[in-house]
């Protein structure tokens, strides 16, 4: 019998080889939505961000160093242009900042107060592309930063702008493992040393030099695009590392299309300043450096909001909030100029414009109005190895209780990588507080953050208080003055009546003599009851008993039991006996 043969036709190797390639696309897209991870939310509007069905889009590129920190994350040290035309990328540019001609000196712009004065030299022109970052809220600095780009290239149509920090170049490489660089390999420990080194080894009194000096970027950019695209298995890392940026705002985008920025700010990636909410707290000190070099990357940085609930010791009993702020900052870099060196900036506190400023003295400060809070500005000078702090206080209306829930905004400003944050709120004894968020022990509530990812909202709900005054100390301080002491604040009207108290001599260690005891008066303040009497003479260890009722603290919760009986001892040196001579043995 013959052996049967098998013979392909022509038909089914194509079918075959078209099912290997369709399955080759698919394992691959599939790898791409995968390796995408947390990046996938992007995916919808891919076809609107690279003009897929509209032609072109160009989005302006802004790398800002954090070392030298601004509002929107840093200065500007250099820009490109990225571009798609029919949803392919088509362009990518970097160039070092200062080869903008930017305007004419005529033309130049008063820079806003106080970066002019701060920043004032022979070499300072004015407010130009670079220092445009001024506002903390990013639309209205993208606003400035257009209309400065648009003066350099009249005309050009930018469709979005992408802030990136220097942080994220680091990450980045450190990621890859290193990068090339003129015949070394450079590791993300070298990097920051390396460019700060290539940037300013110039003659700055060269205008040709400064003119002329190339950007490192522009070479490691390149290197660094090539090293992440060379291996398909840290993608997904890339992925995690790069959402995990936009997150903590060391990316942040605008976009000129309205729904593309809704979308992205319901993601968080606009990092928008937040708006003022009706009986919210806020923390946010943005700070600006503004001639301090790259010192910010020395810097330590520490923002206490202390907060505490207290009552008006008036007939009113009156709820109100006061806040004390107090900011830090120590340097422990050393003079290494351009890197480390004195730290000169402008920090600006933004509180809540219901605020009412208390015994802040309007020399050391700038009190203003912005986006719609009160701003308390302090200009700032560091030297290296030393440390300053400020203050200020400001009481808030009780509306920022309501519903007995006390709500606060931590503001985390883009680029900041050493700033630590201490919240704490205190009330009145016996007024429990409860959060999910803080650290609680009764009355008292903290909450310690270390370089927080990003904008943190945190409540804390402040329980009634129903637990009765109680006595806490109590002497005589003379013959007829004794003193009480509770455990809180009592309301006056019942701490000074006299119907309220009662002094009986119980005959306990001096029986001989009983002591009729008339109450003349009782005054208070605060927690503290000084009751004068008379016909109470010298009785050296005499038990007395003190009866106290219907005496409320201010939630009107009234004494416990009542009436309360309480013990007094008359211990005066001058009447202590004198202690028995002991027989002598002779």
């Amino acid at each position: 019998m013959a052996k049967p043969t098998w013979t392909l036709s022509r038909s089914f190797v194509l079918k075959g080889v078209l099912a290997l390639l369709l399955a080759l696309v698919t394992g691959g897209i599939l790898y791409g939505f995968v390796a995408l991870g947390e990046l996938r939310v992007v995916l919808p509007k891919v076809a609107e961000m690279t003009g897929l069905f509209r032609g072109e889009k160009r989005y302006l590129l802004l790398l800002q160093n954090n070392a030298e920190l601004r509002p929107t994350g840093g200065f500007i040290t250099a820009y490109g242009e990225l571009t798609f035309t029919w949803g392919v990328p088509t362009g990518l540019s970097i160039a070092d900042v200062y080869s903008l001609k930017g305007h004419d000196d005529e033309k130049m712009e008063e820079a806003p107060y106080p970066m002019g004065d701060m920043l004032k030299g022979p070499n300072y022109k004015g407010y130009s592309f670079h220092d445009a970052n001024w506002h903390a809220d990013v639309p209205t600095s993208a606003a400035d930063i257009l209309r400065f780009y648009d003066a350099e290239f009249p005309g050009r149509r930018i469709d979005g702008v992408v802030f990136v920090n220097y942080a994220v170049v680091e990450h980045l490489v450190k990621l890859v493992g290193a990068l090339p660089y003129q015949g070394k390999i450079l590791s993300s420990e070298e990097l920051f040393h390396t460019i700060e080194f290539e940037q300013n080894n110039i003659d700055r009194h060269n205008v040709a030099d400064l003119e002329n000096r190339k950007s490192i970027l522009a070479t490691l950019m390149p290197e660094l695009s090539r090293a992440l695209l060379r291996d398909p298995g840290k993608f997904p890392a890339i992925s995690a590392l790069l959402t995990q940026e936009l997150q903590n705002k060391n990316i942040a985008l605008w976009m000129a299309d309205k729904d593309l920025q809704q979308y992205f700010s319901d993601l968080g990636w606009t990092n928008l300043f937040p708006s003022p909410a009706l009986g919210q707290d806020l923390v946010a000190v943005v700070f600006a450096n503004l001639g301090g070099m790259k010192s910010d990357r020395y810097i330590e940085k520490e923002i206490a909001h202390d907060v505490e609930l207290q009552r008006t010791n008036d007939s009113t009993n009156a709820l109100r909030l006061v806040v004390t702020d107090t900011v830090t900052l120590r340097h422990l870099g050393d003079y290494n100029a351009p890197l480390s060196h004195v730290y000169r900036g402008f920090a600006r506190s933004y509180i809540p414009k219901e605020a009412k400023l208390i015994d802040v003295d309007p020399a050391a400060f700038d009190i203003y109005e912005e986006m719609g809070y009160m701003v308390v500005g302090k200009k700032l000078t560091v030297e290296p190895k030393k440390a300053t702090s400020y203050s200020y206080a400001y009481e808030l209306p009780a509306s920022f209780l309501m519903n007995d829930t006390w709500r606060t905004y931590l503001y985390k400003q883009s680029g900041e990588e050493h700033l630590t944050t201490r919240t704490s709120l205190r009330v009145p004894q016996d007024q429990l507080i409860t959060s999910s968020m803080m650290d609680v022990r009764e009355n008292v509530a903290t909450f310690v953050g270390r370089n927080l990812p990003g904008d943190l909202t945190f409540t804390a709900h402040i329980g009634k208080d129903t637990t009765p005054p109680r006595v806490s100390f109590q002497e005589f301080v003379d013959y007829n003055r004794i003193t009480v002491q509770f455990n809180e604040p009592v309301l006056k009207v019942d701490c000074e009546d006299m119907e309220n108290y009662s002094v009986l001599d119980t005959n306990t260690k001096v029986p001989d003599i009983t002591n009729v005891p008339t109450i003349l008066k009782v005054t208070c303040k605060d927690r503290e009851a000084t009751i004068q009497t008379r016909n109470i003479r010298s009785q050296y260890g005499e038990h007395f008993e003190l009866r106290l009722r219907n005496i409320r603290d201010w939630s009107n919760n009234i004494i416990s039991p009542n009436p309360r009986t309480i013990t007094i001892v008359q211990r005066f040196d001058q009447d202590k006996p004198a202690e028995a001579t002991p027989p002598s043995n002779n």
